[in-house]
Formats: structure tokens, C-alpha cells, sequence
């Protein structure tokens, strides 16, 4: 070798040392930590762990760990800005990256610090720190609440829709109001024609009114005016006879009984057997296992179709007076409370004016009245009374007694 080429290898040898060479002659530069080729890991060439070809660890390169290409900030790199590099800008492994697949800024956001959900998102923000969302829609949600932006909360009020379908379609109503115990307060609670809860007619004949409440428990009826407006015509109040749920009013009546939640109207779990499931009954309106012998309480027995019911024992009613018709209305009358008119409860005229009738009536505290001519609703002479209703105290296993107690 003469002089030049010396000299000229030497400063080749030189660069590569430096990470400048593109490719070594000498055969021990392919492993040189600080070679410029393939294998050096200083140099630009595609093998050098810090070179700035493919496989350099510091190159630019697609392999090298710390470079600028495939390998360092490329692709395979443990410290590169692409695919492989440890802390790399690009998808799918640096450690300190930007991008989705493993990078510092992109991933989950869970367990970051955050001042509000705008921060968080698709979560929300807890504590001051992002956390997976409670809720995607309502029903994953309980106890009555509402899924709002990703949060389970109670709402504060639902509009609830109240129908009223005409007993008589031929003949309905010409105004139809709803009343009930709304607000909580007796001065604006009752009121038979208030002109926020007038009805609406529609095209199916049928009368509706939304009304805002808060989720819970309301008492109600419907107020009907027939042949004129509710200015003219006398009022005709009436329980929701499509709602199965219903309770005395203390006045020989009974009201309709809400439910509501913040998605409206709380439907019964069930209002015959034929809804339930597993051998189920239908019991106040809730699916129960049937009771079986000796199950029931003491003044209850189990029935032929699995429900405890009360014990039944006759008590006898009698009324002196001259009038045309005597009938019992009361909370025990089956198949519907409070009937005035059922043909089953009405008292027989023994000797003029003298009216008696033994009926089957259930162990327990009862509330009734006599109905005398079939609208004129009386306390019962010979028995106990609460002010407004007759009571009786109903003891099975007791001769059949005349008035309020068996």
C-alpha cells in the first residue's frame, strides 16, 4: 500500500470512528461499538447500535435503538421516534412516545390528573383524577337513578303521563281534570279543576296531562265534567280503574296510586300469575313464592292459588229504618272495594223496615258504610265509627255479632 491509500484508509477510519462512514473496509468494523458500517454501533450504516442506518442502536436507522429511522426513531429502535424506539414518537411500542400504542401522552387516561370530565374523556373525572364513566346509558343505572354525560344521579323530577280512558266511549265526558296530592300542600292539593292538570282529549278518545314530579309515592283521581264545562256542570270524581293499585280515601272510596321514578311511572311487577315466572304468584302486585300450609300469619291462611289471604268468618249487618234498598260498602267487598251496588252485599227486608245480612268477612280491622237506596251513604247506627267511615274489628273463630265488632 503506498503512501496515499494509507493515508486514505486512515482517514476513513477516522469518520467511521466518528459515525460519519457509510461502510468499513476493515473486516472487524461490522461488530465496532463505534464502527460507520453495518455492524458498527456508532455509525450511519444499517447494523451500528448508534449509528444513523438500519440497525445502528443510536442511528437514524430502522434498527438502531436510539436513531432517527426504523430503529431509533423509526421502527425497531429502543430510543427512537417510530415503531420500535423506547421513547418514540410513532404507534406501536416507545415507551415516552406520542402516538397511541405505547406512548406516554397516548393510551387510557385513567389515573390522570384532571380538573373536570372535559379532561377525561370518554371517563369521567373523580377526585382529580380520570376514571372509567359509571354509566353508558339508564339502564345501568339503579335505585331510580339517571345516566347524565357518564354519572348515575338522582334526578330531581320526571314528567309523568297520567290517562284517562272513558268508562262509556259513547257517552265521555266533555272536561276531564286530574287531582291528587301533588304538591304537599292541602291549600293547592285536591283541587278539582286546576288548569294545569286539564286534560287533553286525543283522536283515540282518550284524556291525557304530563305533570312534573319527583320521583316517589302520590295519591290521585280524575274529575269529569259531563254535558258541560267544569263552570257549569257539577264534578264526577272517579279512580283510575286502568291502574291496579289503589287505596281507601277514608271516604267510602278509594284513590289511584302512582309510583313514579325518573323515568315516569313505575309499572307493577306483575298483575295476574300469568306474569310471573318460576312458579311464582302475583301478590300485591309482586311475583312471591305460593305460601303453603302454616306459612301464613295468624289470621291469614293459604289459599287454593298459593296467596296468604285473610280468614274469613260471617259477620252480620242490620239496619232499621223504611227505606227501599240497604247494601254494605266496604274495604273487605271482593272482587271490588267500596261497592255500592254489588247485589251480593245488599241486606234483606225481614219484616218492614227491619234489614239483616250475614256475610263472609275477613279476620282484621275494616272500615265500611251503609248505602242506603243506592246513593245515600250512611254511618252504621250500631257501630263504632272513626268519623268517617264505620268500623269493624273482624275476630274469626267468634259467633257472627250484630254491628262493629265479631
Amino acid at each position: 500500500m503506498n503512501r496515499n491509500t494509507k493515508r486514505f484508509w486512515t482517514i476513513l477510519g477516522a469518520f467511521s470512528v466518528t459515525g460519519l462512514a457509510v461502510a468499513a473496509c476493515s473486516s472487524d468494523n461490522s461488530t465496532d461499538t463505534g464502527g460507520g458500517a453495518s455492524g458498527g454501533s456508532g455509525g450511519k450504516a444499517s447494523a451500528g447500535s448508534g449509528g444513523k442506518a438500519a440497525a445502528g442502536s443510536g442511528g437514524k436507522a430502522s434498527a438502531g435503538s436510539g436513531g432517527n429511522a426504523s430503529g431509533g426513531t423509526a421502527t425497531n429502535g429502543g430510543g427512537g421516534n417510530t415503531g420500535g424506539g423506547a421513547a418514540g414518537e410513532a404507534p406501536s411500542g416507545g415507551a415516552a412516545g406520542e402516538a397511541p400504542g405505547g406512548g406516554g401522552t397516548g393510551g387510557s387516561v385513567i389515573g390522570k390528573l384532571c380538573a373536570d370530565d372535559s379532561k377525561c374523556t370518554p371517563g369521567i373525572c373523580v377526585d382529580s383524577l380520570c376514571a372509567a364513566a359509571e354509566c353508558a346509558t339508564t339502564p345501568d343505572c339503579t335505585d331510580g337513578k339517571t345516566c347524565t354525560a357518564g354519572r348515575c344521579v338522582a334526578c330531581t323530577t320526571a314528567s309523568v303521563t297520567f290517562t284517562y280512558t272513558p268508562e262509556n266511549a259513547a257517552s265521555p265526558p266533555t272536561e276531564v281534570f286530574l287531582t291528587g296530592n301533588f304538591t304537599g300542600d292541602q291549600n293547592k292539593d285536591w283541587q278539582p279543576a286546576t288548569a294545569a292538570q286539564m286534560m287533553t282529549k286525543g283522536t283515540d278518545g282518550k284524556f291525557t296531562v304530563s305533570i312534573s314530579l319527583a320521583p316517589g309515592t302520590y295519591f290521585y283521581k280524575f274529575v269529569r265534567y259531563f254535558n258541560g264545562t267544569h263552570t257549569a256542570v257539577p264534578a264526577s270524581w272517579t279512580h283510575d280503574i286502568t291502574n291496579p293499585k289503589v287505596s281507601s280515601d277514608g271516604n267510602g272510596d278509594v284513590n289511584s296510586v302512582a309510583l313514579t321514578s325518573c323515568q315516569g311511572f313505575v309499572a307493577p311487577e306483575c298483575q295476574a300469575d300469568t306474569d310471573c315466572s318460576g312458579g311464582k304468584v302475583c301478590t300485591n302486585l309482586s311475583c312471591v313464592a305460593p305460601c303453603t300450609s302454616g306459612s301464613c300469619s295468624a289470621d291469614m291462611e293459604c289459599g287454593a292459588h298459593g296467596r296468604c289471604i285473610p280468614s274469613t268468618c260471617a259477620h252480620t249487618f242490620s239496619y232499621t229504618g223504611s227505606v227501599a234498598s240497604v247494601n254494605v260498602a266496604g274495604d273487605f267487598q271482593t272482587p271490588n272495594a267500596w261497592d255500592p251496588l254489588a247485589a251480593a252485599w245488599g241486606l234483606a227486608q225481614l219484616t218492614p223496615g227491619n234489614w239483616e245480612g250475614t256475610f263472609a268477612v275477613p279476620a282484621g280491622a275494616h272500615e265500611y258504610k251503609l248505602v242506603l237506596n243506592g246513593d245515600n251513604w250512611i254511618l252504621d247506627p250500631a257501630a263504632p265509627n272513626n268519623g268517617n267511615n264505620s268500623t269493624l274489628t273482624q275476630v274469626c273463630g267468634g259467633a257472627a255479632g250484630a254491628g262493629g265488632s265479631n
